[in-house]
């Protein structure tokens, strides 16, 4: 089974597949949320450019979508790389 991580843009996220992203440069934005009884690092563009991209794939219809703002989010005293 694939791993999955939560990507995120703007007060948006989705939880995919890790290989639906690895064309994207990701960074952990040092912050965790507790989603679908999991607590998962939550990972951002690393620039503008993979920002648009994670933006697409949330535009795409291909993932399901979420708001920030209706699951617990705390800081991260971890830096998270890719």
């Amino acid at each position: 089974m694939a791993e999955k991580i939560i990507v995120a843009v703007g007060m948006e996220f989705t939880l995919v597949d890790k290989t639906k992203v690895k064309h994207i440069s990701l960074k952990g934005n040092r912050e965790r949320i507790e989603f679908q009884d999991m607590n998962y690092p939550i990972f951002k563009g690393s620039t503008f450019a993979d920002s648009k991209k994670v933006d697409e794939l949330l535009d795409s219809g291909e993932v399901e979508i979420f708001k920030l703002k209706d699951y617990p989010t705390w800081p991260s005293t971890v830096e998270i790389g890719e």
